[in-house]
């Protein structure tokens, strides 16, 4: 049984979520490097935070792949990341959820913040939740806010292999895990929920919180094929999938499906 998370009111908010991006952790990029030999273009742009530095592969659409590398093991990534995206005012919805059980921080930061981070300008919005009885996933919200009028767009990236964008995720949920994503959903979490862009969260039952795999859409399945040299076939969810298993020890790091709508 499926669900659909459209306009839903969250106290007076009309809130539509949508999937932003992820991340994994990735020691000497290893992972995100490898993905370039199965036919993925990869983004030259590096981002750096303290300790970390930030690879990327995007799509034709707007969700991307995040790959992050720890100079020191106390910046290590313990947990794969997953950020939220809405259409309500990031800092009023912060407001709201304040007055409700899930306990959450608000964190603005300024896109030019090396800059200038002595005055409040137009950058991130971030939320964050606190005490959620586990520490196996990393869940957020991102807002991202207009910048000399203009707001953000990514360029579309195509790549050789025909993987056109990111359309799923699964996670393995225990009760705590079920509640939190029923909470932010405003709905009971079956099987399978829906989000407003179209992106599909699986669910399974398991004693861990973790987010097992993101799935990706090819275009042409039997032509990615060409390209999977490290790929193996399975079956996901009764459709024809290869998947590209993340090498980091941590287990619990989401791996790749790569299936076709079609």
């Amino acid at each position: 049984m499926g669900f659909t998370v459209g306009k839903r009111s969250v106290a007076g908010i009309k809130l539509s979520i949508n999937f932003d991006h992820t991340f994994t952790s990735d020691q000497d990029h290893r992972f995100w490097k490898s993905l370039s030999r199965q036919g993925f273009h990869l983004e030259e742009k590096a981002s750096e935070h303290p300790g970390q530095i930030c690879r990327f592969i995007k799509f034709e659409t707007l969700p991307y792949l995040e790959f992050i590398h720890a100079s020191k093991k106390v910046n290590l990534v313990k947990a794969p990341g997953l950020s939220f995206a809405t259409n309500s005012d990031l800092e009023a919805l912060y407001k709201k959820l304040c007055r409700q059980k899930l306990k959450c921080t608000f964190l603005h930061r300024n896109y030019d913040r090396k800059l200038n981070d002595f005055e409040r300008r137009p950058g991130w919005n971030f939320i964050f939740f606190k005490n959620l009885g586990f520490q196996t996933l990393f869940p957020w919200f991102t807002e991202y806010e207009p910048y000399l009028g203009k707001r953000r767009k990514l360029k579309p990236v195509k790549h050789p292999n025909g993987v056109s964008a990111i359309v799923g995720h699964e996670f393995s949920v225990n009760a705590k895990g079920r509640a939190f994503f029923s909470q932010i959903f405003k709905i009971s979490i079956n099987k399978k929920v829906t989000l407003k862009d179209g992106t599909v969260f699986y669910f399974k039952s398991g004693r861990q919180n973790y987010h097992s795999k993101v799935i990706l859409n090819s275009k042409d399945l039997s032509k990615t094929k060409k390209f999977m040299k490290l790929a193996k076939e399975i079956d996901f969810h009764g459709k024809d999938a290869l998947l590209l298993k993340n090498p980091s020890p941590n287990r619990r790091m989401w791996s790749l499906v790569i299936t076709s709508a079609s």
